[in-house]
């Protein structure tokens, strides 16, 4: 079945699978018992088979075999996913990357769970069942060999180790290469083409529900205990966890203070001809607003313990503030809007530098080993996600101080 728009072109094989608009099966790639959703594309020799594209994914040379990916997924390069669970998709399969180890010896049963952004390195090899729904945005290296096993550790890097067994850094790629993240939530954003998936394509990266995981992580890593919940069969060494901690808290507490600003701003404009004390009616409005607990991260704890599904970001029930709100008070024992500002103007313009030294590493390591390296490459000065950072930073700054100079103002 093909919907408008949709095609199959140049040599390509079909049977028993439904194209929906604007998604195509191209080039020589062999598709049976498939569903390419919106904008899904199959080309160039790929093999599909009793599997679903979601909107917007691209595949082609690899195989895909009994398998859910979801959108904004990509795996351009000859590679392996059988039976794999990769509903809010969002990642990448790198050349050689072997997801795909169902087979215990007894029978092909076994499934994996691939967290949001996922990113699978060259030549991965991962054995099942392995689960990182609880890990969004994390990168498995290239080479490293990962047995069975459950982590909930967002943003994490794995890497292998001398010892044979995988290290894990948890908030790696939040704290060590923020460029990741800026770019992907810009590429989210302006690459979308299903337009009739929108409420399955368009959510935040950075959302309470990804935040109550970090929450959970960060007390998982706080706990003195020598196992720790959601590193999986990992090793993880003193200095990685103490990077985990700051990383997540450094997360978490951007993500409240910048819902305050909002809130303030919303406040100044709803409340010109108002003479109360700005700062006394926001905290009274968290307060107020804060007695049901509307965050979800102790929830959450449990989750460490026993397997289960995330929550969908379109089935979120919190509103962004209300959730915000209570993380204010979970993060700071007596929030003064004063104060947290001023902490907040830290944390961009952390963020903002953060984001171009991870991308100014690439320069400095390519002028020290390509000739002419600076010639073919955009210097991150010049890169367009920095500058979209520090603009977003600059902003930001500039609302702080509009609403500090009104904080300062004496109510009449």
């Amino acid at each position: 079945i093909l919907l408008p728009e949709s095609s199959i072109e140049n040599g390509s094989t079909v049977k028993n699978s439904f194209l929906q608009w604007n998604s195509s099966i191209s080039n020589n790639a062999q598709v049976s018992n498939a569903l390419l959703m919106e904008n899904a594309h199959a080309e160039h020799h790929s093999l599909l088979s009793s599997s679903i594209l979601g909107p917007d994914v691209h595949i082609s040379e690899g195989e895909v075999h009994n398998t859910v990916m979801g959108p904004n997924t990509n795996a351009h390069h000859q590679s392996l996913l059988i039976g794999v669970l990769w509903p809010l998709g969002r990642g990448n399969m790198g050349y050689g990357a072997n997801v795909g180890s169902n087979h215990t010896g007894r029978i092909p049963d076994q499934e994996s769970v691939a967290g949001e952004g996922t990113f699978w390195g060259l030549s991965s090899v991962i054995k099942f069942p392995v689960d990182f729904s609880f890990a969004p945005y994390s990168i498995v290296a290239a080479g490293v060999t990962l047995p069975p096993q459950r982590i909930c550790m967002p943003f994490s890097l794995i890497v292998s180790s001398p010892t044979g067994t995988n290290e894990i850094l948890p908030g790696w790629v939040y704290s060590a290469t923020p460029y990741t993240i800026a770019r992907s939530e810009d590429k989210f954003a302006k690459r979308r083409k299903a337009k009739r998936h929108a409420f399955y394509t368009g959510w935040k990266i950075i959302r309470p529900d990804v935040v109550d995981m970090c929450v959970v992580a960060r007390k998982a890593l706080m706990e003195d205990t020598k196992e720790i919940n959601g590193i999986g069969s990992n090793v993880l060494s003193e200095k990685a966890k103490q990077m985990g901690i700051k990383s997540y808290t450094y997360l978490i507490r951007r993500y409240a203070l910048r819902g305050l600003l909002t809130k303030l701003l919303e406040k100044m404009e709803s409340d010109q001809e108002d003479n109360r004390n700005l700062e006394e009616a926001i905290l009274s409005d968290i307060i107020l607003n804060t007695k049901e607990e509307t965050a979800t991260s102790e929830n959450f704890d449990s989750t460490l313990m026993r397997p289960s599904w995330p929550p969908l970001p379109w089935e979120a029930k919190a509103a962004a503030w209300d959730h915000q709100q209570s993380i204010l008070l979970s993060e700071w024992d007596s929030p003064k809007p004063k104060d947290l500002l001023q902490e907040l103007i830290k944390l961009e313009q952390d963020f903002a530098a953060k984001v171009h030294k991870s991308k100014a590493r690439d320069d400095i390591r390519g002028d020290a080993i390509i000739p002419d390296y600076a010639k073919a490459h955009v210097p991150a000065e010049d890169d367009k996600v920095i500058k979209m950072v520090r603009d977003e930073a600059d902003e930001t700054i500039q609302n702080v101080e509009l609403v500090l100079d009104r904080l300062l103002t004496p109510s009449s």
